[in-house]
């Protein structure tokens, strides 16, 4: 059962999207049909539920990342638009003048 678990819900982010009661539903048919013991379920929902939460956290973590380098890129980049117009204007300035 647990290996079964492991693969369905690891499976892309299901488990970060996963509620804790979602998990102890699935977990609760496996109970029903034998497959694990009610003892060892509890344990194992807590288990999937903080690995959904680091995975969430990992997640976040990841995409804040992304949007801070978009971000800093993009100013990056507008710097150098700027600077590139002033250098423009410059040599425009110069070619005027000689």
């Amino acid at each position: 059962m647990k290996d079964r678990l492991d693969k369905a819900v690891s499976l892309g982010l299901g488990l970060a999207a996963t509620g804790k009661e979602q998990v102890e539903k699935l977990v609760d048919e496996f109970v029903k049909k034998g497959e694990a013991s009610k003892a060892d379920s509890s344990a194992y929902v807590e288990k999937l539920v903080e690995k959904g939460n680091e995975t969430r956290k990992q997640l976040e973590s990841t995409v804040r990342d992304k949007i801070q380098s978009v971000v800093h890129n993009q100013s990056d980049k507008e710097k150098l638009e700027h600077l590139e117009r002033r250098l423009e204007a410059l040599e425009r300035r110069e070619s005027t003048d000689s």
